[in-house]
């Protein structure tokens, strides 16, 4: 695969993660069309790793079952677009060659991040439900960069 294919998939996957934490933060809405720019350049990344190393049947079927999961079970505890952004990171992460307990690590990530903030704020009420709903997709993001840099051992953040 070329370094500009593999330049322009991370050039669409984090600037359509970006534009998604503004929407979200702004609006509490984040359009459809950004998830397929963002999954586009996922893809674009997962081909790289498809072309280095072949197509391997474990690493997918995590994936899939991944995104099975997040589309028909999450689904009922975050909004729909939560669930997507999960389902993009995970198809990043298994560009960078990640696995499953690497897209579980990124979501318990997310939710602690979220969690210590929001108590610090006092935004948790009585049964750990938030008193003023918060836009979750830029815990996922930042979740997403310190477990990918966590893992690589690179440490940039």
């Amino acid at each position: 695969m070329s370094v500009f294919l593999w330049i322009l998939g991370l050039l669409l996957f984090a600037n359509g993660l970006l534009v998604a934490c503004i929407m979200d933060i702004k609006e509490q809405m984040v359009y459809r069309f950004l998830w397929l720019i963002s999954g586009v350049g996922a893809v674009l990344l997962l081909g790289g790793r498809v072309y280095a190393d072949g197509m391997q049947t474990e690493w997918m079927m995590e994936l899939l079952f991944f995104i099975a999961l997040q589309q028909l079970w999450f689904k009922r505890f975050y909004g729909r677009a939560d669930c997507h952004a999960y389902c993009v990171c995970a198809v990043a992460m298994n560009a960078f060659g990640l696995v499953l307990i690497d897209y579980v690590m990124h979501m318990l990530i997310t939710f602690v991040g979220l969690a210590v903030v929001q108590f610090l704020r006092r935004n948790v009420g009585c049964g750990g439900r938030l008193k003023k709903p918060v836009a979750l997709i830029p815990y996922i993001t930042i979740a997403f960069w310190v477990w990918v840099d966590f893992r690589g051992g690179k440490w940039y953040i």
